[in-house]
């Protein structure tokens, strides 16, 4: 199978070129990290030159050491399947920590944060392109609707990741004040209820995407006020 993204792109270069995937993904994304520097907050840009690093080195190694990981040529599905949930979930929690890969990564965050589309259907979009231009240099028509299957299960998990996995059915007709206001369901709706209940829990563990509607409604209705909004 092939890659998405500036993955992708590198694989693509080492079919062409015979460049070494770590050092052109390295090469592609110092322009990424330029361009991508005022989007992040101190800590998410570190994250981010740590991620990209890794991702690097990761893609030397398996570059040359890929060939102790044994083939699964005729079970090109659970390979697919174990692609799509490897690179989602590890992706997910990436960057629900405030980092990214580089790359598309950074390119995706920054349409988020300026139109509001969510990470994974850039990245999913971005990906779709690169997987057309592999078909036309290395890659077979079959083992592209894999990777494709690949891509889709992980924008779909890193969906999850950035939205939160809905776990209780939000019901406007029998919600609360604080669901109303705050307009959470799911895993981070139960826990600000559970919260604001007992008030033993912290905020610090969710994402930005919760915290200010949370802090707003807890300062608002006197909830906790010493709560900084």
């Amino acid at each position: 199978m092939a890659e998405g993204g500036f993955t992708g792109i590198t694989i693509i270069l080492y079919h062409v070129f015979g460049l070494s995937t770590g050092i052109s993904n390295l090469l592609l994304n110092i322009p990424m990290l330029i361009i991508g520097y005022r989007q992040f907050s101190k800590k998410g840009f570190w994250l981010t030159i740590f991620g990209t690093c890794m991702l690097s080195v990761f893609l030397s190694l398996f570059e040359t050491l890929g060939h102790i990981v044994p083939p699964l040529p005729n079970d090109m599905i659970i390979s697919a399947i174990g692609m799509g949930v490897c690179v989602g979930t590890g992706l997910g929690i990436i960057f629900n920590a405030g980092g990214t890969t580089g790359g598309v990564d950074i390119i995706a965050k920054i349409i988020k944060d300026k139109i509001g589309i969510p990470m994974a259907r850039t990245m999913f979009a971005f990906d779709a392109i690169v997987i057309g231009i592999s078909m036309i240099i290395f890659l077979s028509f079959t083992n592209a609707i894999y990777t494709i299957i690949g891509l889709y299960i992980a924008a779909q998990l890193i969906d999850k990741f950035q939205e939160g996995i809905k776990l209780i059915p939000f019901d406007s007709r029998n919600a609360s004040a604080f669901d109303k206001n705050c307009s959470l369901q799911g895993t981070t709706g139960e826990f600000f209820r559970l919260w604001a209940n007992d008030g033993t829990k912290s905020i610090e563990s969710f994402s930005e995407s919760a915290e200010t509607p949370v802090k707003d409604y807890l300062v608002n209705s006197r909830q906790m006020p010493t709560l900084q909004a």
